[in-house]
C-alpha cells in the first residue's frame, strides 16, 4: 500500500506531505486501517483547495510509469503542471509498504512529459537512479547486469525502461519488491466525476462491457433498484457492440441517454463495489456529488471492508461518523497541509465523540 507521498511544486501546491503511516490504535473500525497504514481515508477541504489537484499529484506516478495511465493526459494541457509561485521543477516522492518492506520512488520533472531524475530505493538502499539531463544512470536490480544504460537521446523513465528491457528473476527479494511495486502503480485509479470508460488495464473498456462481459446485468439492475432506480435493463447490439439499454413499455433507450448525472454516478459505484479488488489503490474526487447521504455512508462503509487502499475527497459532513470510519481516517486539506482529525487536537477522540459535530463547529481549526 501507498504509505507515504510527498509533491513540491506541482499546481497549487508548495509543498504537501500525506502521511498514511500515522494511524492510531482505535479499537473500532479496524478495517480502515491495516499493517499500520490508513487503508480508507475521507478528505474535506473548501472549493479551491486542491482536493482535484491532491489526485493529480497522487496519481502522477501513472502518467510516468504507465502505457495507458487512469489520469487523461489533456488534463494538463489547459491548467499549469508547475507551482506558479516559483520557477522550480515538481518534485515528487511515493513510498509504498509490502509486508514489512519499503520500496520509495523519488522523480523530478519539469512538465508532465519530461522527466529531469529518477531514484528507487529498497528497504533505504539505492537500487536504481538515473539523470535525464546527463543522460547517466546505474541499477544494481539483479538480472539488468547486462542491460545497456542509455546515454542520449533517453526521454522514457528509466524505471520503466528496466521493467520492459531486463529479465529479471523475481525470487530475488529486491526484483520481487520492485514488481510488487510495478503491478501497484499499474493498478491505481482515479476518478474525477462521472467517467462512463476507464482507461487503466484491469477489466478496461467502458462500463457496459465490463457489467456484460462478467454477466451481472441483472446485479446492476437489482443494486439500482435497491435505491429506488426501478429500470428493466437489456442488452442490445448496436453496430457489433452490446449496450445496455432501458426498456419501457414497448420502447427502449440507451442507458446513458436516460440515466440522470446521480445514476450514472452509481453506475460507477457498482463498478467499485463489484471490482475494487482489482484495483491496488482508488482516488475518488467527489464522489458522492449527487447522492443522498445515506447512500454515501454506505458506499464508504461497504468499501472500507474490502482489501483496495481508498481516498475519497467530499463535502458531505455526515460521513464524518465514528459508525463509518475513525478520527485517524478522516483529514482536512488546508494551506498545502493534509492532517488527520486526531492530529488537530490534543484532546483525545474517542468512539461516542460526535465528530461531525466538532467538525461542524470548527473544533479542529489550527
Amino acid at each position: 500500500m501507498l504509505a507515504y507521498f510527498k509533491v513540491e511544486n506541482f499546481k497549487n501546491f508548495n509543498a504537501l506531505e500525506f502521511d498514511f503511516e500515522k494511524a492510531r490504535n482505535y479499537e473500532f473500525n479496524e478495517n480502515a486501517v491495516k499493517d499500520g497504514i490508513v487503508k480508507t481515508s475521507v478528505v474535506y477541504g473548501t472549493n479551491g483547495s486542491g482536493k482535484t489537484n491532491l489526485g493529480l499529484a497522487l496519481l502522477d506516478i501513472s502518467t510516468t510509469l504507465i502505457d495507458k495511465p487512469p489520469i487523461n493526459i489533456s488534463k494538463y494541457s489547459y491548467i499549469p503542471y508547475l507551482n506558479l509561485n516559483d520557477n522550480m521543477n515538481a518534485k515528487f516522492h511515493y513510498k509504498f509498504k509490502f509486508n514489512l518492506d519499503y520500496v520509495e520512488y523519488f522523480y523530478e520533472k519539469s512538465c508532465p512529459f519530461n522527466l529531469i531524475s529518477e531514484k528507487l530505493l529498497i528497504n533505504n538502499n539505492e537500487v536504481v537512479s538515473y539523470n535525464h539531463l546527463k543522460f547517466k544512470g546505474e541499477t544494481k536490480l539483479i538480472g539488468t547486469e547486462n542491460l545497456v544504460i542509455p546515454s542520449k537521446d533517453f526521454n522514457i523513465p528509466f524505471i520503466k525502461y528496466i521493467n520492459s528491457n531486463s529479465a529479471l528473476n523475481y525470487e530475488d527479494k529486491n526484483n520481487s519488491l520492485f514488481k510488487k511495486f510495478i503491478d501497484f502503480v499499474d493498478t491505481m485509479l482515479l476518478i474525477t466525476g462521472f467517467h462512463k470508460s476507464f482507461t487503466n488495464q484491469g477489466e478496461g473498456g467502458n462500463i457496459d462491457n465490463i457489467i456484460i462481459r462478467a454477466n451481472k446485468l441483472n446485479k446492476f439492475q437489482d443494486f439500482l433498484k435497491a435505491v429506488g432506480i426501478n429500470y428493466n435493463l437489456i442488452i442490445k447490439e448496436i453496430n457489433g457492440e452490446k449496450k445496455i439499454f432501458c426498456k419501457f413499455g414497448d420502447k427502449e433507450a440507451d442507458f446513458w441517454s436516460v440515466a440522470s448525472a446521480g445514476t450514472k454516478q452509481l453506475a460507477v459505484q457498482f463498478i467499485l463495489k463489484e471490482w475494487i479488488e482489482i484495483f491496488s489503490f482508488y482516488y475518488l474526487d467527489e464522489f458522492d456529488a449527487f447522492y443522498h447521504f445515506k447512500l454515501s455512508r454506505d458506499i464508504v462503509k461497504t468499501i472500507s471492508e474490502k482489501q483496495a487502499q481508498v481516498v475519497f475527497t467530499t463535502h458531505n459532513t455526515s460521513l464524518l461518523n465514528n459508525d463509518i470510519l475513525r478520527p485517524d481516517c478522516y483529514f482536512i486539506l488546508k494551506d498545502d497541509k493534509i492532517k488527520s482529525l486526531d492530529s488537530l487536537t490534543d484532546k483525545e477522540l474517542r468512539e461516542a465523540h460526535n465528530i461531525e459535530k466538532m467538525f461542524r463547529g470548527d473544533f479542529f481549526d489550527e
